[in-house]
């Protein structure tokens, strides 16, 4: 039933003109500037926030990078620096700034 309904769905799609498809385009395009917008500002909490933590701590734990590979532990050295360690386990914390 959900393979009929999606292939109904595709057929339509191929009937529409390019502008009757102009406003769907237009809609998907701003959604995946607000998620990359999203994204890009929990990325920096998340790092704010592992930054914070480290200075509480009062010092450098291990970094753990057994699944990271050789190539991005070579990124993660240059790139982040001042983010040298982290807990092998930090708690998850999902607060909103």
């Amino acid at each position: 039933m959900l393979e009929a309904l999606i292939e109904r769905c595709n057929d339509r799609w191929k009937e529409l003109t390019d502008q009757e498809k102009a406003g769907f385009n237009d809609l998907a395009r701003e959604d995946e500037e607000r998620y990359n917008r999203d994204c890009a500002e929990l990325l920096e909490y998340f790092q704010d926030e592992l930054k914070e933590r480290m200075k509480e701590k009062g010092g450098k734990k291990e970094l753990n990078v057994s699944r990271i590979s050789p190539s991005d532990k070579e990124d993660l050295n240059e790139d982040n620096q001042d983010l040298e360690a982290v807990e092998e386990k930090p708690q998850s914390s999902f607060g909103v700034k």
